[in-house]
């Protein structure tokens, strides 16, 4: 246990950041993925009255809300490197586009379960 205080310890402060930066850092990037999943649901809210297929809606959102997806891309991959400073930018980019993927595909399904009443 005193060991993994210590590697703990370490890391934070060979990081720089300190836990309130740290917390702050999330607290920005919570605030952009739920800016990104509220356009994503107004975007829902313009098609769900439609006959825009589940396959067109999910290309539409590709290109939809662009200042939203950068800024959720960009505060959660600056999140990502100050948790974990070791790992490489481009993984924590990927890691961003994975949770906007995922984002994407949860608007889908809303889409699906709204259109059949499943709520």
């Amino acid at each position: 246990m005193r060991k993994l205080i210590a590697v703990i310890g370490l890391s934070i402060l060979s990081s720089g950041f300190t836990t309130a930066d740290k917390e702050r850092a999330h607290s920005i990037a919570i605030t952009a993925r739920d800016a990104y999943w509220d356009c994503l649901a107004q975007e829902i809210v313009k098609v769900v009255k439609t006959a825009i297929p589940a396959q067109d809606f999910k290309l539409m959102l590709e290109g939809s809300c662009p200042d939203q997806k950068r800024d959720f891309r960009t505060k959660m991959s600056d999140y990502l490197a100050m948790m974990h400073p070791d790992i490489s930018a481009q993984t924590h980019i990927s890691q961003a586009d994975y949770a906007i993927s995922a984002a994407q595909a949860d608007a889908v399904t809303g889409l699906i379960k709204i259109r059949s009443g499943v709520r």
